[in-house]
């Protein structure tokens, strides 16, 4: 969720889109949940992380297949007209991989992307002052969890998993 919402916030910096929803009427919030998470977030992802970063990754190695695959995401977007949405969009989807790489979780990135649209299009335009604050009890709850739950991984274990992922494969 933190991902969701940080990636949200720094979309809607850059499209300075208005709420889609005319009130926070618990209707209108349950029918953009599951719009975004259930046609956006599940279908995008299952076509750009579980399907296309793949066969990306297994065609071209790691390292390439997420660029490449982040690329045609972002341009995916270029319906906006906007340079810099597709540049941001390619870098959301530079995240959205890496969480896939590191979960290799369809729920998870799917819920991630879902969160996204959510906020850029429902909390971050009617509370733009607001929800950075959101954002960082949202960061420093994770942190607190995962240092109490002692879930941090060690140095050698993020340096190992990063070996992993960028040697290429001939």
């Amino acid at each position: 969720m933190v991902v969701g919402f940080a990636l949200g916030w720094g979309e809607y910096q850059v499209l300075l889109p208005g709420a889609i929803i005319p009130t926070f009427s618990l209707e209108n919030i349950l029918t953009l949940t599951l719009s975004m998470i259930i046609f956006v977030g599940i279908v995008e992802e299952l076509v750009f992380r579980s399907t296309l970063l793949t066969v990306m990754e297994e065609r071209l190695g790691p390292a390439a297949g997420l660029l490449s695959s982040s690329l045609i995401f972002g341009f995916m977007h270029s319906g906006y007209h906007h340079p810099l949405e597709l540049l941001y969009v390619s870098l959301a989807g530079i995240a959205f991989g890496m969480l896939f790489w590191i979960t290799r979780s369809l729920p998870i990135i799917s819920l991630a992307h879902g969160v996204t649209n959510i906020a850029l299009f429902m909390p971050v335009p009617s509370f733009p002052e607001t929800i950075i604050y959101l954002i960082a009890a949202l960061s420093l709850l994770f942190l607190a969890m995962a240092y109490l739950g002692k879930k941090l991984p060690s140095k050698a274990a993020i340096d190992r998993w990063f070996r992993g992922k960028l040697q290429t494969k001939y």
